[in-house]
C-alpha cells in the first residue's frame, strides 16, 4: 500500500513539473537578449560584423 502511494506521488510530481516547465514555452514575452539575437540572425555575416564594430 505504501509503495502505491509513493508511485502516485512520484507521478504527480512529474506531471506538475512538466506542466510548470511547459508553461514558459507558451509565454509570449521575449527578453532583450533573445530579441537582439533574433534581430541579428536576420543579417548576413558582413552586416553583423559591421554592426558589432560600429
Amino acid at each position: 500500500m505504501k509503495i502505491d502511494k509513493l508511485k502516485i506521488i512520484h507521478i504527480l510530481i512529474i506531471i506538475f513539473g512538466t506542466v510548470f516547465i511547459s508553461i514558459s514555452a507558451f509565454h509570449t514575452n521575449i527578453w532583450f537578449d533573445e530579441s537582439y539575437s533574433v534581430a541579428l540572425a536576420s543579417h548576413s555575416f558582413k552586416e553583423i560584423w559591421q554592426i558589432r564594430w560600429q
